[in-house]
């Protein structure tokens, strides 16, 4: 998943928010996310859509944020800026949720060091 992705799962998550996704979205999400575009996943068993579906929800929807969210992190991370968005919606989420806990902790540092000093 990307930040190019959001938009989709947006679609999915915010108009079920608090209700549980339908099979039918379960098995577009698989599809979605699968490299090989000619697996049909409508035909696998349920029990094994089940199993793939909890797999990628632990592993891959994990780092699942909203767009919005997505691009106040984009803007933070790029010091104030929307110049590099194109590239970062390229960015493995999963890269990119480790660069904003980085960001993070860099300004949190810089917060607690200005913090210690007396004017």
């Amino acid at each position: 998943m990307k930040g190019s992705d959001l938009e989709y799962f947006d679609s999915i998550f915010t108009e079920n928010e608090g209700e549980v996704i339908s099979g039918q979205q379960v098995t577009e999400i698989l599809s979605y996310l699968c490299t090989n575009k000619s697996v049909n996943f409508s035909l696998f068993l349920p029990r094994a859509i089940k199993f793939l579906y909890s797999e990628v929800r632990e592993h891959i929807l994990c780092n699942y944020m909203s767009k919005e969210i997505w691009l106040s992190q984009c803007y933070s991370v790029q010091n104030g800026s929307f110049e590099n968005l194109m590239a970062m919606e390229s960015v493995p989420m999963s890269k990119f949720v480790v660069l904003c806990k980085i960001h993070k902790d860099a300004m949190d540092k810089i917060g607690n060091n200005d913090a210690g000093t007396t004017p």
